[in-house]
């Protein structure tokens, strides 16, 4: 009719080759108890013998986390992203960045897909009203025309891909989805007019710095098959003091 206490309960499972975990509150009558052996086979050999009125294994039960999927029609296409398919995008296995992973774990926290982050892309030109990137635009820079309007001139395809990449909008039923589908992006056109590449580099590096960018994207080389290319040092030590000391001390990533 009533049920032991914790300590007359610990006993008894000690005598049976259980161990007491807790007492459940609000159903006082059940006790979670551990037992090392086979959980199914133990639980019916004591209702069998009548030790206990009802015994159940606590089964773990694998929650499959549902992931969010955008509407996007060539976000299957971006293998980076998450790789349904690694056959088909010429990979030897399902390697990616588990960014829509990310998405949803973002989302059943706090629903923001990086909105309020600010992303500083250095590269050539910006079509700043590209239909998957419009509206993602904070004020910029152009170095090579010396105007706040980073633009792409006639070769200039490099900078508005790399902005689709970090954050093209995202589930909106057009073209690919961003990294960060909610960030806000800075636009920074790199001078290359017969300018260093590390001159105009720590100018655009200095620009976005000052305009309080926690993040920045910079995708340069040396063309395909071109070999190494190295950083001068200024540009070394622009780049360690933004990353260590950038953002009042928290670092610029």
């Amino acid at each position: 009719p009533g049920s032991p206490s914790e300590d007359d309960a610990a006993k008894w499972c000690l005598n049976n080759g259980l161990e007491l975990i807790k007492r459940y509150k609000y159903i006082p009558k059940w006790y979670l108890v551990s037992y090392r052996g086979n959980t199914i086979s133990k639980a019916a050999e004591l209702v069998e013998n009548k030790a206990v009125e009802q015994a159940e294994p606590s089964f773990f039960i694998p929650l499959e986390q549902r992931l969010f999927i955008p509407n996007d029609p060539l976000f299957f296409n971006q293998w980076h992203l998450h790789n349904f398919n690694g056959t088909a995008a010429g990979l030897s296995g399902y390697d990616h960045a588990h960014v829509a992973n990310a998405w949803s774990v973002l989302k059943s926290y706090n629903g923001s897909l990086g909105k309020g982050v600010r992303l500083a892309i250095i590269d050539d030109g910006f079509d700043l009203s590209h239909e998957d990137l419009a509206g993602r635009f904070l004020d910029g820079w152009n170095f090579t025309d010396n105007n706040n309007q980073p633009l792409p001139g006639q070769w200039d395809n490099h900078g508005t891909a790399c902005a689709g990449v970090a954050g093209a909008s995202i589930d909106n039923g057009i073209g690919v989805s961003g990294a960060c589908p909610e960030c806000d992006l800075i636009p920074i056109r790199m001078n290359m007019r017969g300018r260093s590449l590390d001159q105009t580099a720590i100018e655009s590096f200095s620009w976005a710095a000052e305009h309080n960018a926690p993040i920045i994207s910079n995708s340069r080389g040396p063309p395909d098959g071109g070999g190494a290319m190295d950083m001068g040092q200024p540009l070394k030590d622009l780049v360690f003091n933004l990353t260590t000391n950038g953002r009042n001390g928290k670092g610029i990533i």
